[in-house]
């Protein structure tokens, strides 16, 4: 629950956009996570270290009572696993969420103020327990720059995952 009042407080974000994997470009197109970013809201703030490579392994501690450990994986090309948890304290897997990129068309801009990554067909996004998911905007969509946003999203449409073009 946390997690939740976390990510729809909104997060604040700064930093590049491009990333050395394809797993860390997935993270920042989804969840606005990036080695040494800021993330936070106007109470809790930390940066964002990698704990490791192979799997990605991205934690934010906030120095008050939230942590959160996003860990990547790519089980296929395109298609990246993302497990959110608490590993400071609660290590169970909170969040299991895949995400399709073959199905990435590129990213929504509403209001010049916030984007989200775009999937077209069906069941682009979903959840361990839930099944097919819609994407929601969190808190990466509300805080990073539309340009890093859009550097991210040509990036993995280059390097990875061409993705859709609609």
């Amino acid at each position: 629950m946390k997690l939740a009042v976390f990510v729809a407080a909104g997060l604040m974000v700064s930093g590049t956009a491009f990333a050395q994997s394809a797993e860390e470009t997935a993270a920042f197109l989804t969840f606005g996570f990036r080695d040494g970013g800021t993330m936070g809201d106007s109470k809790q703030q930390g940066i964002v270290r990698k704990l490791s490579d192979n799997p990605l392994k991205l934690h934010l501690d906030t120095g008050k009572s939230m942590t959160i450990t996003l860990t990547v994986t790519q089980p296929k090309h395109c298609f990246f696993r993302m497990q959110v948890s608490d590993v400071d304290h609660d290590p169970k897997i909170r969040s299991d969420i895949t995400y399709d990129f073959s199905k990435f068309t590129g990213l929504e801009n509403s209001m010049g103020m916030f984007t989200r990554p775009v999937f077209s067909g069906e069941c682009a996004i979903t959840n361990e327990s839930e099944g097919c998911v819609e994407p929601f905007i969190g808190a990466r969509q509300l805080f990073v720059p539309i340009a890093s946003s859009q550097a991210a999203a040509d990036y993995m449409k280059s390097k990875f995952c061409a993705g859709r073009a609609f």
